[in-house]
């Protein structure tokens, strides 16, 4: 576990101190639970729903050790391969 050092203005922290007495709770819970909702909240979507799956943890490990690795000379090479694999998937739905 990482910790965590921030400066904020001394009101704030009062009203946090108080808040936080008030709902028994502490400063810790009150802040990871702030930061998991502000990303929650930006990201559109729940991260607890985000798990990743079987798949895609062996796509990050293969990623970590190297492997199936594609390279490209640009940011539109990559952009017009994927295009490519998208519309070659929606012919193949489409053609069933």
């Amino acid at each position: 576990m990482a910790r965590v050092s921030i400066e904020v203005e001394d009101k704030l922290l009062h009203m946090l101190k108080i808040h936080t007495a008030y709902t028994k709770s502490n400063i810790k819970d009150f802040v990871t639970k702030a930061i998991v909702s502000q990303i929650e909240y930006e990201k559109g979507a729940i991260i607890s729903k985000n798990i990743p799956n079987a798949e895609t943890i062996k796509t990050f490990e293969e990623t970590d050790l190297g492997i199936n690795l594609n390279e490209y000379s640009s940011w539109q090479e990559m952009i017009d391969k994927i295009e490519q694999e998208i519309a070659k998937e929606q012919k193949c739905l489409t053609s069933k």
